[in-house]
């Protein structure tokens, strides 16, 4: 049968190029919006809030302590009469906008700053309203880049990729189709750098049953400003080279977030929070194990035969690859080799009879699963 590689990859856990290693008592009164005009044009808002976003460092230097999408808030504050209406109220309309952009939502957004955008507003409120614009186009983009960001492993063939085996690197492409308006992201080192928080987590299984988990996060950023144009997609390269040892398996789940800074859209600057953008899964076996997948109950009994422990890794992916009218059979001769076989050899037998059977039994307890299978037969 041929063999199934199983070279340790001389490796550290890495991800991708140019990645790093991020009192006043309620009164009931109208306020006619003629009224309205007047006093926004004579009052003057007092007192501000300014609302941050925490930005997840890890380390490396070029994430901010604190991310920039920042807005300073005019509220109401001290005051008589008119002004105080006028506070209470525009510092309303403010606490409704924040609301919205909190929740998502640009268009309540945009219908908000349009409703009360007008000619002679108090300079505060009305950079306000203009900072809220700015936030509702930034929430328009996350948005787009959320619905139509996709992982996908480089040089895909059309009918799906092969995975790469275990130990070998390879790159996945994160890709965002083009937003309806123009977008231009910084790169690391400019202005407004756009970064990428690049999550990988590796579940590894061994041959004795064991398994190990490992997680890793760092930051892809893009080298060059980029801009969109016509129905150019932006394609964002994440290499992914890890050691796996002697693991028989290995399940691999990537996520991509947009990391928070700004972007100028539409020819404004707007902020951008945090945003998960894309995540893929896939399973790596060992090299050669192709031969194994298409024909595994044979596979399964010359492993079997042949007893020694280069063999075991083939036990192991043959059993994983039996499916329907073979699995009996399969069963079948891995109990024979648990009930007869050496406790090494009963062990690797006990763990791919787990894959065949679907069910949890401590693994190299001869006893548990022999009964196991007395009682279902």
């Amino acid at each position: 049968m041929p063999a199934v590689g199983l070279a340790p990859v001389a490796a550290a856990a890495a991800v991708g190029a140019g990645m790093a290693g991020h009192g006043r008592p309620a009164s009931r009164m109208r306020a006619s919006p003629l009224w309205l005009g007047a006093a926004l044009a004579l009052a003057v808002m007092a007192g501000c809030v300014t609302s941050y976003e925490d930005a997840d460092l890890s380390g490396d230097p070029a994430v901010p302590a604190v991310a920039p999408v920042a807005l300073t808030i005019p509220f109401g504050g001290a005051g008589s009469g008119d002004q105080w209406l006028l506070n209470e109220f525009c510092g309303g309309v403010l606490r409704r906008l924040q609301a919205a952009a909190e929740e998502g939502d640009p268009e309540l957004v945009e219908a908000l700053v349009g409703t009360y955008q007008r000619p002679g507003l108090p300079a505060p409120f009305a950079e306000a309203l203009r900072g809220y614009e700015a936030v509702a186009r930034g929430l328009r983009w996350q948005r787009h880049a959320a619905a139509t960001a996709a992982l996908a492993l480089a040089g895909a063939p059309a009918d799906g990729a092969a995975v790469p085996p275990l130990g070998a690197a390879f790159v996945v492409h994160l890709e965002v189709a083009p937003p309806p308006l123009p977008v231009r992201l910084g790169a690391r080192g400019g202005e407004d750098p756009c970064g990428f928080a690049v999550t990988l987590a590796f579940h590894d299984t061994f041959v004795d049953g064991s398994t190990r988990s490992t997680r890793t996060q760092d930051f892809v950023w893009l080298p060059a400003p980029f801009e969109f144009e016509g129905e150019a997609p932006l394609v964002v390269p994440i290499g992914v080279d890890a050691a796996a040892g002697e693991a028989v398996r290995r399940v691999v789940h990537l996520r991509v977030d947009l990391m928070p800074g700004h972007a100028r859209i539409d020819g404004r600057r707007a902020p951008v929070q945090r945003t998960t953008l894309a995540s893929l899964a896939l399973t790596q076996w060992p090299a050669g194990h192709e031969a194994l997948a298409r024909a595994p109950l044979q596979g399964l009994q010359e492993a079997l035969r042949r007893g020694d422990p280069a063999h075991f890794p083939h036990v192991f992916v043959a059993a994983a690859f039996v499916t329907g009218d073979e699995r009996e059979p399969a069963m079948a001769l891995l109990v024979d080799r648990i009930r007869f076989g050496r406790p090494d050899q009963a062990l690797v037998a006990s763990v791919a009879l787990r894959e065949v059977a679907g069910i949890d039994l401590p693994p190299g307890d001869r006893d548990a699963w022999l009964a196991w299978w007395q009682a279902r037969r």
